[in-house]
C-alpha cells in the first residue's frame, strides 16, 4: 500500500503544523523557510507519489504545470561546510536532476503539456539543457539572473548601479 506524502516526506505530521521540528529536536533539510522542508527525491516512493499528484491534476483538466526551483531537487550525497558562500554550488543542478525530471514527465504523461521550470542560481546554458525538446524535461524555463544586475559584489542587500551585461 502506497503511503501519502505526509507519511514519507521529511517531516512528521506534528512537525508539519509549523516549526514543530524545532520543538521535537529533529534535523531536516530546508533551502528556504523552515516550514518548507525539501522533499527527498532520492526516495522512489516519494517520486511515485509526485507522479500520482501530477496525474490527478491532469485528470482534473489542468493543462500545464509550473515547477518551483525545480533544478534544486537533486542533492549531493554528502554535505560539506561552505566557507565561501551559501552552499548553492553544492545543490544547484544536482547529479540526478535531469533523471528525476524525465521520470516525472514520462510517468505522469505530461510530455505534451506546457511545463515551466523556475531555475534558481543556474546559468542560461543550463536552462537550455532543461528545455531542449530532445531532453523531454520541460517546455520552458525562467531564471532570476536579471534581478541581480544591481547587486553590489553579489549581495542583494547592497545597491549598485545596474550592469546589464552582467
Amino acid at each position: 500500500m502506497r503511503r501519502s506524502l505526509r507519511q514519507i516526506g521529511s517531516l512528521s505530521s506534528e512537525a508539519q503544523r509549523g516549526s514543530g521540528c524545532l520543538r521535537l529536536g529533529k534535523w531536516y533539510l530546508h533551502l528556504f523557510d523552515v516550514t518548507q522542508a525539501d522533499l527527498n527525491w532520492e526516495n522512489p516512493e516519494l517520486r511515485a507519489e509526485l507522479v500520482d499528484i501530477v496525474k490527478f491534476w491532469k485528470q482534473e483538466g489542468v493543462r500545464g504545470f509550473r515547477f518551483d526551483v525545480i533544478n534544486l531537487i537533486s542533492k549531493p550525497e554528502r554535505f560539506i561546510d561552505d566557507d565561501t558562500g551559501d552552499g548553492r554550488r553544492f545543490y544547484t543542478d544536482g547529479p540526478r536532476v535531469h533523471e528525476y525530471l524525465r521520470e516525472l514527465v514520462s510517468k505522469s504523461g505530461i510530455n505534451d503539456m506546457i511545463t515551466v521550470g523556475e531555475m534558481s542560481s543556474t546559468s542560461i546554458e543550463n536552462c537550455v539543457l532543461y528545455s531542449r525538446p530532445e531532453s523531454r524535461e520541460l517546455s520552458m524555463t525562467f531564471s532570476f539572473h536579471h534581478l541581480k544586475i544591481d547587486y553590489l559584489n553579489g549581495s542583494k542587500w547592497e545597491l549598485a548601479e545596474p550592469d546589464i551585461a552582467k
